[in-house]
Order: structure tokens, then sequence, then C-alpha cells
């Protein structure tokens, strides 16, 4: 004799089936977006040194940065609190960063010698008229021959 399944079962069952697909689904999506983004970083690393810089009130890490003459170098670089600038006047390189966003910037040492970079976005002092926060956020990249 054959069993039959209510129409609840069945029900229980597809609900299942579509959830299941929805996680599948899900995790599928989220690996596509990570393999991208690893994706778009090993192929800018082949092409020359790739650079993480984080500015936070009132500092960037790292605030020593080595890199080779003739080498091409893309800093990417994020706010962790608040709207940052990034200045290396040496490159003529001007950026601004928004918390959340990461801004990319490329470009090859023609010189060498060691350049200041600074915040170009006024981020604040700990305290009013202390001459420091904003004011002392700095860092340098070295440039030496390849």
């Amino acid at each position: 004799m054959a069993k039959r399944t209510s129409r609840k079962s069945r029900g229980i069952v597809i609900t299942d089936l579509i959830a299941l697909v929805l996680v599948i689904l899900t995790f599928v999506g989220v690996f596509f977006v990570v393999y991208q983004h690893q994706s778009t970083q090993e192929a800018l690393a082949k092409e020359g040194v790739v650079i993480h810089i984080e500015a936070k009130q009132w500092a960037f890490s790292p605030d020593e940065i080595v890199v080779k003459k003739g080498q091409k170098v893309t800093l990417v670089i994020t706010s962790r609190d608040v709207t940052h600038g990034f200045m290396l006047s040496a490159f003529d390189i001007n950026e601004v960063i928004n918390p959340g966003s990461e801004v990319i910037v490329t470009f090859i040492p023609d010189k060498t010698g060691t350049f200041e970079f600074r915040c170009s976005v006024y981020c604040g002092e700990p305290w009013p008229g202390s001459g420091m926060g904003h004011w002392v956020m700095r860092g340098y990249l070295k440039v030496i021959e390849g």
C-alpha cells in the first residue's frame, strides 16, 4: 500500500527547500563579492606594491612607508572615524577620504627622498587651541633606489 503525504507535509518540505536555496544563494553571493575584491587586490599587487593606509583622529597607520623609485605604488586609503584628507604634495596627490569609503591612488615615484604626507581636511583637535590633533596628523613616504 502506498504512503500518502498530507498537503501540510508537502508545504513544509517546499518551504524548507526554498529556505535552503536562499541560504545557498546568499553564500554564493558573499563568496563572489569577496573573491572579486581579492582578485582586484591581487591584480594590483602583481603590477607593483599595494599599501593600505588607515586615517583616524589624529594619525595615519602606517605613518612611515618605504617604496622603490620607479615601482608602481597603489595606496588604498580608508577612514575609521571622520572625513580626512591625504595630501602627498611631492607627487601631486590630494584626496578626501570619507568614513566607510575606500580611496585608491596609484602613482610611480620618480624621485628618491623622504616626503611628508598629511591630512588636508580639518579633522578636529583634542581640545580647542591646542595645536594638536589635525595639525600633527602626518606621515612619511621614503622612496629608495630600485
